[in-house]
């Protein structure tokens, strides 16, 4: 936690030739906000070879077979997720992610 501190204002009291001051000091502690960070890890379920371009970056992303984990900037990954989500071959409803992606 961060603490923030700021000088809140002074008083002054005079006793015949004695002159005292007072400071006070306010502190408030702060949470820092949570760091969400710029890339997740992607992995890939396949076992294939596989070159992906980020829709959104644009930066290009080469994942070497199954098992292959990488580093991918989470706007791109947020689009990744999709990836396989439609149907499969010859009609099968079956379909199957290429990626894990752990945000």
């Amino acid at each position: 936690m961060a603490r923030r501190s700021a000088s809140f204002g002074s008083s002054v009291l005079k006793n015949k030739e004695i002159i005292i001051t007072e400071e006070f000091l306010l502190e408030e502690l702060v949470e820092p906000l949570p760091l969400i960070p710029d890339t997740v890890s992607v992995t890939l379920l396949k076992d294939v070879r596989l070159k992906y371009f980020g829709k959104i970056t644009g930066k290009e992303y080469f994942f070497n077979g199954a098992g292959s984990i990488l580093s991918v900037e989470r706007e791109d990954a947020e689009l990744m997720r999709d990836v396989g989500k439609r149907a499969g071959c010859c009609g099968s409803n079956i379909s199957s992610p290429y990626f894990q992606i752990e945000f």
